[in-house]
């Protein structure tokens, strides 16, 4: 189910060294041509709509590349690829900049060089409209500039697709909401508080978080969950707060992606009569956005960090994590990193599903993402599977920090390919 976004980009041509008098001694033209087909993980054709294809945050997809060298001189500096999400304003807002396998050193005169490489979006890249830019340049040479050429014009980065980023699932708030705060993520609810999330396709986990002020309260408080009206789900707060993980299958969801969920607590308080604030609202839990995932993190990670757009939990020598079973034939897809500089050998990694050996590898530096074909024989029949991840190699990571680390992950997809 490979997503062609069909996007035979332009011809890209990037022209010779040295060749005319009149270039600067920092410009390189490249006896190179190419093009870049655009496809999903999940292998869905993409429709393009007013001239913009469309993905999701947190999406991944690949980038499949493809270039011809000229009957000219090599190229023999070993130059890397820049792939840029620019947004309207001009700024780069995100980029996937590599050095393409086979080097480019390497590539000799009339030679075609085809290769493919996973991208993942962050979850927090902004929802907006970018131009995806791609040229070359030396890392070890910043000063020069090698040109894209065309019959009107030569530009350092050649736009190959329009893409606008934006979330399909959208969280619509309905009854018994209080007005939310700018500053705070969540929003209090009165008694009795309704929510519908639309364009929800596949098994997935719902992973609910919120908290109120339990000593308002004349008895332990208790929220009671209703999901398209089929579900119930009874949830106790501990020590004010709760954070509960559901199932939510395809049975519940329905055929119009639509999922109801109706709150209700078994009491209100008032923060004036609690002796809190000076609000004069009937307030009963505050309530984070609803979150839907296909998987959790579990035994083996530490907390979660993030730089920027970029969010990651490591492990040590082993983690596990929950995965929804989609039900059919689906396609695992992981972005696997650890820190190179520290070890002394290339880690060997194994997975494990439901506790049976499924693969071993290693951990590239070049392209971290990995993808795996999985059958339902091999998922088993539950809501769930466990993938456990181990890897031979940890470094203590230092700086007062004594935690033995293994492996950063970065990402983790489970892609329904279809039954």
């Amino acid at each position: 189910m490979k997503t062609r976004l069909n996007i035979l980009i332009l011809i890209i041509i990037l022209t010779a060294t040295g060749c005319s008098k009149q270039e600067p001694s920092n410009r390189t033209v490249l006896p190179i041509k190419g093009a870049v087909e655009f496809y999903h993980a999940d292998g869905t054709e993409m429709v393009r709509q007013f001239d913009l294809y469309h993905v999701e945050p947190g999406n991944m997809f690949e980038m499949s590349y493809q270039w011809e060298t000229r009957a000219l001189n090599p190229v023999t500096e070993s130059l890397h690829i820049l792939v840029h999400f620019v947004d309207q304003a001009g700024r780069t807002v995100w980029q996937d900049d590599h050095r393409p396998i086979p080097g480019v050193n390497t590539w000799k005169p009339e030679q075609k060089i085809q290769y493919r490489r996973v991208v993942h979006l962050p979850e927090k890249l902004p929802e907006r409209i970018y131009e995806v830019k791609i040229g070359f340049y030396d890392p070890d040479m910043p000063d020069m500039k090698y040109f894209l050429a065309n019959t009107v014009e030569n530009v350092r980065k050649k736009t190959i697709a329009r893409v606008r980023v934006a979330a399909m699932m959208k969280v619509r708030h309905k009854n018994g909401w209080l007005t939310q705060s700018p500053v705070e993520p969540w929003r209090w609810a009165g008694q009795e508080s309704s929510i519908t999330v639309t364009n929800v396709k596949f098994n997935t986990f719902l992973h609910l978080q919120g908290f109120t002020t339990g000593n308002c309260f004349p008895e332990p408080p208790l929220l009671n969950l209703v999901l398209n009206r089929n579900k119930t789900e009874v949830i106790p707060f501990e020590n004010d707060r709760f954070d509960r993980w559901i199932v939510i299958s395809s049975g519940i969801i329905g055929t119009d992606g639509l999922l109801d969920i109706d709150f209700k607590m078994n009491g209100v308080f008032v923060p004036v009569d609690c002796g809190i604030n000076a609000d004069t609202r009937e307030l009963s839990a505050a309530i984070y956005p609803p979150e839907l995932t296909t998987y959790r993190y579990r035994e083996g990670f530490y907390p979660p960090e993030s730089e920027g757009l970029d969010s990651w939990r490591w492990m040590g020598s082993q983690g596990t994590i929950e995965v929804i079973n989609p039900g059919c034939p689906a396609r695992l897809a992981m972005e696997l990193w650890t820190s190179f500089d520290r070890l002394d050998t290339t880690p060997n990694i194994t997975l494990l599903i439901n506790n049976k050996n499924l693969t071993r590898f290693t951990v590239s530096h070049d392209d971290p993402t990995m993808m795996i074909d999985l059958n339902e024989l091999i998922m088993g029949d539950n809501e769930t599977f466990t993938l456990t991840i181990k890897t031979d190699t940890t470094f203590t990571a230092g700086n007062a920090d004594s935690r033995q680390l293994g492996l950063m992950v970065k990402s983790i997809r489970i892609i329904p390919l279809g039954s």
